[in-house]
């Protein structure tokens, strides 16, 4: 299958240009466009005539994917986690569809206890407080250790082994909730169900993908059940929660505070809350982002859009 005059479009990336992908791919005589919008006639417009589409948070949809055209090979997500790719129009269609698993795993368990030490240990109240002009230890009262408290972990996959490890380090007490059978667990992290371990967690993060199942699962039911003053962090994707029964567990006292990397919507409105709660720590979906991850990520992109191009079976392939 011949690679030159193919065309790439990438709908929206989270880096300044695109100069990777052309160094790499223009020299097959591959052309690289940018889109930059996720507005879905736009998108729908200018992946016409694409051989691959490129993606990272913009919404590939049933309409987008169809816009391409039959000569439609890949749609590539720049990331790992695909809720903005329509996977059953792409299967229908017999489009390939892959992914980019642990580029960052590293940097999502990192951003994890940032943002844990950003809450527990009030770093970011502290900062802003101190930057404002008030110098105020007592009125931050109470402020507790993490040695010695309970995390407990929702999705025990490759993010989540890395963030207990880092837990076991700071003398914290691990336990996990899964949804189905996993092997290898470490000794001294026990397993619980999702009910038992909220009950008796101090704090709560989340490591799992977002799917119709698992949507809003952090809700008024479940955090009627979480141990009262818990905190909760999430890196993995707004959806998970919602908001409204974050900001009502944060009143009644269930919740003593939440950090948030990820947000529905993104951006969210920053003037309302739970996001201007300053009990809240919030980050824009930055949890990924590193040099190291993000040149990662990229070089394995256009390896299997070079791969599909020339008629190969790439990595990490989701449909197809």
């Amino acid at each position: 299958m011949a690679i030159h005059g193919a065309r790439v479009v990438v709908t929206d990336c989270p880096f300044p240009s695109l100069e990777i992908e052309r160094e790499l791919l223009e020299p097959h005589g591959v052309s690289v466009e940018f889109i930059g919008s996720s507005d879905p006639a736009a998108l729908a417009n200018g992946v016409k005539g694409a051989d691959v589409i490129l993606t990272n948070w913009a919404p590939v949809n049933a309409t987008v994917i169809e816009s391409a055209g039959s000569q439609l090979k890949l749609v590539g997500r720049l990331g790992t986690g695909l809720d903005n790719i329509d996977l059953q129009t792409a299967r229908r269609l017999g489009v390939m569809v892959t992914n980019v698993p642990d580029y960052c795993t590293p940097e999502v368990a990192e951003q994890t206890f940032a943002l844990l030490l950003g809450v527990v240990r009030k770093v970011a109240r502290f900062h802003l407080e101190t930057k404002q002009g008030r110098y105020d230890l007592v009125g931050s009262l109470p402020l507790g250790r993490l040695a010695g408290r309970t995390l407990g972990i929702i999705g025990f996959g490759k993010i989540g082994r890395r963030v207990a490890s880092i837990a076991r380090a700071f003398d914290m007490r691990v336990v996990v909730t899964v949804r189905s059978t996993v092997k290898d667990v470490p000794d001294g992290i026990t397993v619980l169900s999702l009910a038992d371990l909220v009950a008796t967690s101090d704090i709560v993060t989340l490591h799992l993908p977002l799917s119709p199942e698992s949507q809003h699962m952090i809700n008024d039911s479940l955090l009627s059940q979480f141990r009262r003053g818990s905190v909760i962090i999430n890196t993995a994707r707004g959806g998970l929660i919602d908001n409204d029964a974050l900001t009502r567990a944060l009143d009644a006292g269930i919740l003593s505070g939440a950090g948030l990397d990820v947000q529905t919507p993104e951006p969210p409105p920053l003037d309302q809350r739970p996001w201007n709660d300053p009990r809240v720590v919030v980050s824009p979906h930055a949890a990924f982002l590193s040099t190291d991850s993000l040149d990662l990520m990229r070089r394995i992109v256009v390896r299997q859009t070079l791969a599909v191009l020339a008629g190969q079976r790439p990595d990490h392939v989701v449909v197809g």
